[in-house]
């Protein structure tokens, strides 16, 4: 018995009821009219979903519904609504059933004075039962999830919650959902499941040949890439090494591995990652008429693209005599991210998408060529711990996509940092469950969070998103693709002498990209917001607070990538001012963390100096 979480029982909740009305009333007056109803105690699904049931409503109302076995609700009066959460017995009885929905469906349906939420939960190990509450929360009660924990969930109050006939069914528009967090914490895991991240995809990607030198390079050395003069093998890694593709005997070995593994459906061709590239006269034939110099070719400086998809195609040209049904999977990314214009795809090409957000010609080249695609951006990388924020720069690139062949998304990856960069996670995610809605849509909820203080919120954002359009930063894709050479960014990294390439140059760039005077047009703008919301509800007060407190963080995390660049300190700077900033930023990170939830902030100084406290910094 999961037993009521009230301070009365069912019997003294009866006694609350007045009559019955048209519509079903789940909350008259803060006082609930209804139970929520678990099916099935023992399924981990189920019972999330009956509790992010409850407690959406009681933040709505601040009525907390009962939560009851089914056993239980057989007592219960026929004016008592029933919220039945779980395909079972009772949602049997009432006719709804999950026999016809599609893997990862979920339908919402009133039956009498119930209202029925079940999903397609694929052998009881996925979310679709949540996700009928959750759009059912987001479509019936006006809830939203800016970012994780409570002071990010935004629910309209309502002392009266009233429900029309509801007859819905519904399934995650893209077979693949996936914003990589590397986090397992219970409020971003739950960020992630009211957004329907999840997965119903059998293709598979990844670096497909990450095994190969180990397995194969004394046996069969051809397989593998020729260096041009002066290089060899392996470069740059064991696991990154690249294949002779020119060589018929690679084909015929992938081939041979595929029949092994008995000739599944879906086969993972995608190259490994990095430089190194073949330069044997066999592959640069593949080339043709292209042709790059065989150092071009191997420092990834080439446009590759050509050789491989007339490799992927004799592949699929064979695999299909034994399989009609087989597709390949592979990444559109590094040297042969762009395709040419006259090379058309054999069908069952499945292409992941890493490229720029500028311009959409790449996605339409790959989309007219036959291919099947999922968007699998770097685009999270950029910006270090800034507010760094292409809202519709890559909110467009995105609608683009869904309206373009898109079947999935797989962003590397969701980095975290809610205060700076969090309306940004919530644009993608938000245009990932809800299509219909436009950018500007998105972008009033979040601003609507903020109570009296969302115009002038939608000014921080406009003013934060301008000036990251200024600064221009290159996007990661198997080498930088710039956005313009005259941006900020490669501006000041030419000034600087600073890397262009983004993994470390997006944190050392920090000091020089975001001075004070760029941060005081920002700080004015919170500090309006705050006077205008000085009469609003606390927790809209507490929201403002929460970007004030996370560009304070900003600021000094901005001094500690400052210090730990020796070049980069003042005169009279040592290693002491370093750790005494890092001491200052800990204990600021610790406190914003502990009055507001997550805020990120993970990589306090950039990699490549590589120091993670000041017991490394023996040496700078």
């Amino acid at each position: 018995m999961i037993g009521l979480k009230l301070g009365f029982t069912l019997t003294a909740l009866l006694a609350l009821v007045s009559t019955a009305s048209a519509a079903l009333v789940l909350v008259d007056n803060g006082r609930p009219r209804a139970v929520i109803v678990v099916e099935n105690s023992a399924n981990a699904f189920h019972l999330t979903a009956a509790d992010d049931l409850q407690k959406h409503i009681e933040l709505v109302s601040g009525a907390k519904l009962p939560i009851i076995e089914k056993s239980a609700s057989k007592n219960a009066d026929d004016q008592i609504v029933r919220l039945i959460v779980g395909a079972g017995s009772l949602s049997q009885e009432l006719g709804v059933g999950t026999a016809d929905l599609k893997s990862e469906a979920y339908r919402i349906q009133t039956k009498g004075n119930s209202i029925v939420f079940v999903g397609h939960d694929i052998g009881g190990a996925s979310n679709a039962t949540s996700w009928a509450v959750g759009c059912f929360l987001d479509r019936y009660l006006g809830v939203r999830w800016l970012w994780p924990g409570e002071l990010g969930t935004y629910a309209p109050q309502a002392k009266m919650i009233s429900i029309p006939s509801i007859d819905l069914t519904g399934q995650p528009a893209f077979e693949k959902r996936q914003l990589r967090s590397g986090r397992d914490q219970p409020a971003t895991t739950a960020w992630l499941r009211h957004h329907q991240m999840g997965s119903r995809m059998k293709f598979q990607f990844g670096h497909a040949f990450t095994q190969w030198w180990p397995k194969y390079h004394e046996s069969h050395p051809d397989y593998f890439a020729v260096p041009p003069p002066g290089e060899k093998q392996p470069y740059p890694a064991i696991d990154r090494v690249k294949l002779r593709i020119g060589n018929p005997a690679v084909a015929d070995q992938i081939i041979e591995n595929w029949q092994q593994a008995g000739r599944p459906d879906n086969w993972n061709v995608c190259p490994n990652d990095g430089s190194g590239w073949d330069t044997s006269d066999e592959s640069r034939a593949l080339d043709l008429p292209d042709v790059f110099s065989p150092e071009e070719i191997w420092r990834n400086k080439a446009n590759l693209a050509r050789r491989f998809i007339r490799f992927w195609n004799g592949l699929l040209v064979r695999m299909r005599k034994e399989n009609p049904q087989v597709t390949i999977s592979t990444y559109a990314y590094s040297c042969y991210r762009e395709p040419p214009n006259d090379v058309k795809l054999e069908p069952g090409m499945v292409v992941g998408i890493v490229n720029s957000y500028i311009g959409t010609e790449a996605w339409r080249k790959w989309n007219e060529a036959g291919a099947k695609l999922i968007l699998r951006p770097n685009w999270w990388h950029l910006g270090g711990s800034a507010p760094h924020i292409p809202l519709r720069a890559q909110g467009e690139y995105f609608r683009y996509a869904q309206a373009h062949a898109m079947i999935g998304f797989d962003f590397d990856r969701l980095r975290g940092e809610w205060g700076t960069q969090g309306a940004l996670y919530y644009l993608v995610a938000r245009l990932s469950v809800r299509p219909d809605l436009s950018i500007d849509q998105v972008l009033d909820e979040y601003a609507g969070a903020f109570g009296s203080a969302a115009p002038i919120v939608r000014d921080y954002l406009d003013y934060w998103e301008r000036y990251t359009a200024k600064v221009a930063s290159p996007v990661l894709a198997g080498g930088e693709v710039s956005q313009n050479p005259n941006g900020l960014y490669e501006t000041l990294a030419r000034k600087h002498g600073i890397t262009t390439t983004v993994a470390t140059g997006s944190w050392s760039l920090l000091p020089f990209l975001y001075t004070d005077d760029i941060m005081a047009p920002a700080e004015s703008l919170l500090a309006r917001a705050q006077t205008a919301a000085a009469r609003d509800d606390a927790v809209v007060r507490k929201r403002i607070s929460y970007l004030q407190a996370s560009l304070a963080l900003f600021k000094e995390h901005r001094e500690v990538i400052r210090l730990a660049d020796k070049k980069r300190r003042r005169a009279g700077e040592t290693n002491e001012n370093l750790i005494r900033q890092m001491g200052v930023f800990e204990t600021l990170r610790k406190k914003v963390t502990d009055d507001y939830g997550p805020i990120g902030f993970d990589e306090t100084i950039p990699p490549v100096l590589n120091i993670q406290d000041p017991r490394k910094l023996e040496g700078l």
